[in-house]
């Protein structure tokens, strides 16, 4: 009746994560990619423990051995995913183009790799007793150092984002990945994985949570740069000039003959010149408190707090320099540039509308130094 039972949750499991998946396949993003292998990875699982159910050990031992080596390996996978999904949703994937951050996630699982294959002849990793149960090897606890590690990595990044944000909003849904995060470091570090079934349980249960998050998130997110859009960008603007708070300004950003761009050379590089802006904005934003959004077209709006307007030029001296860069990476000939219109929000009493059309106004003013500029250089 027990073995049953489990047969019975991890199927249950399986056909959770199979509508997920399938949903998640249906929406053609990109951005889902992480979350997919995670979802892979604990369907393999699912799958992967009723099996070791159902074949008798006396029979198929070495097949047992195959069977606990796929396991572990998956289940070592589980906190790696799961930190790749948490950076892409707090922003930090970039992070992942930097070669000696992805060499401390890739060894660690190469050794971890090693140990689970050779397990089988040498147990360094598990053996299994005259039973046909799994018990810990002499070297499993590297294993569980090296999940314990992929934990610690995801609980500091959220940490560090949290502290960056100023909106409450935005702070509590990284403070959910935080929950996420010591949820699954609890399940998969003090559960023994051979003989229960509570981390796969518990796993999917947040996979869901994940999955329903994520969609949530799209009413915020713009779905093609990945930054804030409009209704987010609305609402955090209204909760700065609400409150007390000073030394805020807001910026407005427009790309430079972004029509000629679309009329002369397609609508898709006219795209690709707006997601450079936008990972422009997204490096910038991992060294500042900053808050980025895309507007519309080819609009996107800052809201930054700096001590001084010294400071603000300087971020915004930064930006220019970054998509300049970026541009010459992705754009090749292209030569891209952006205009740039700052007000204060501090102190002021002017509604949203005004206060965005002043902004507005200095951008288009810039925008119009720089033709003419052009032309008397011509």
């Amino acid at each position: 009746m027990w073995l049953t039972l489990r047969i019975e949750v991890f199927v249950f499991v399986f056909l959770l994560l199979f509508i997920i998946i399938r949903a998640v396949l249906r929406e053609h993003s990109s951005l889902n990619k992480q979350f997919l292998l995670l979802c892979y990875d604990l369907s393999l699982l699912s799958i992967i423990k009723v099996i070791a159910l159902i074949l008798p050990f006396s029979s198929y031992i070495w097949l047992h051995y195959i069977v606990i080596c796929i396991e572990i390996s998956l289940w070592l996978f589980v906190p790696y995913l799961f930190l790749k999904v948490t950076f892409e949703r707090i922003g930090f994937s970039n992070l992942f183009e930097n070669t000696s951050f992805r060499y401390l996630l890739s060894v660690p699982l190469e050794i971890s790799m090693m140990l689970i294959a050779l397990s089988p002849f040498y147990g360094f990793a598990f053996t299994l007793n005259l039973f046909g149960e799994p018990i810990y090897g002499d070297f499993f606890v590297v294993l569980q150092s090296i999940i314990v590690l992929f934990y610690f990595i995801t609980f500091f990044a959220c940490v560090i984002k949290i502290v960056r944000l100023n909106n409450f909003g935005e702070q509590f849904a990284i403070i959910e990945f935080l929950f996420y995060t010591v949820i699954m470091f609890v399940f998969q570090v003090f559960y023994n994985p051979f003989i229960n079934s509570y981390l796969l349980v518990a796993a999917t249960i947040i996979v869901i949570l994940v999955f329903i998050n994520l969609h949530d998130n799209k009413i915020f997110i713009d779905a093609l740069t990945g930054l804030n859009n409009r209704n987010r960008f609305m609402r955090y603007l209204d909760s700065v000039m609400s409150s007390s708070r000073t030394n805020f300004y807001l910026t407005y950003v427009d790309i430079d003959d972004f029509k000629k761009i679309n009329d002369n050379y397609g609508h898709i590089t006219g795209d690709l010149a707006l997601r450079t802006v936008a990972e422009g904005m997204h490096d910038l934003s991992l060294t500042t408190n900053a808050f980025f959004a895309r507007i519309g077209g080819d609009e996107f709006a800052i809201i930054s707090e700096h001590e001084s307007e010294s400071d603000l030029k300087n971020m915004l001296l930064a930006l220019e320099q970054i998509v300049h860069q970026k541009a010459l990476a992705n754009m090749h000939n292209l030569d891209l540039s952006i205009s740039l219109g700052t007000t204060e929000l501090g102190g002021i009493d002017k509604t949203m509308s005004e206060v965005i059309k002043i902004a507005d106004r200095k951008m288009y003013l810039q925008k119009k130094r720089k033709k003419n500029h052009r032309r008397a250089y011509d």
